[in-house]
């Protein structure tokens, strides 16, 4: 299945054309996950980011998108039903969006204009991991 949402601040869903995304919450309570970030790391000094998590749903295997949002972020996400993301034409107060495994390794990134300089970027870093097959 195929499926896009817009993510309005951190916790808002609107516009849903498919039931492929769903938005998750820490079961501590609060709207977002602490999750380390997982972009310009130090292995010695680890710094964490608040993130909106949506739960991906595929036939092979599920994955999680994870974005460092804010009250401000606005996104407009576009997911194939496999391995196949878009975002945009709405993208503000957003730098990047991890997809990771159910266990949190990140498999790639998406880079926005804001970091890039141009069109969104998608990036595989060494060493990651492979969507479920």
């Amino acid at each position: 299945m195929a499926d896009s949402i817009k993510l309005v601040g951190v916790k808002r869903i609107s516009n849903q054309t498919g039931n492929d995304l769903v938005l998750s919450k820490p079961t501590g309570g609060g709207d977002q996950f602490k999750i380390r970030r997982w972009w310009s790391d130090n292995k010695n000094c680890a710094v964490y980011v608040n993130c909106t998590k949506l739960n991906v749903s595929r036939p092979t295997g599920n994955v999680v998108l994870m974005v460092p949002a804010s009250q401000d972020t606005r996104l407009d996400i576009k997911f194939n039903g496999d391995s196949t993301w878009t975002f945009g034409p709405v993208s503000r107060s957003v730098d990047r969006v991890g997809v990771f495994t159910t266990n949190l390794e990140l498999i790639e990134e998406y880079v926005f204009s804001s970091v890039s300089g141009g069109k969104v970027m998608k990036t595989i870093p060494a060493g990651a991991a492979s969507y479920p097959a």
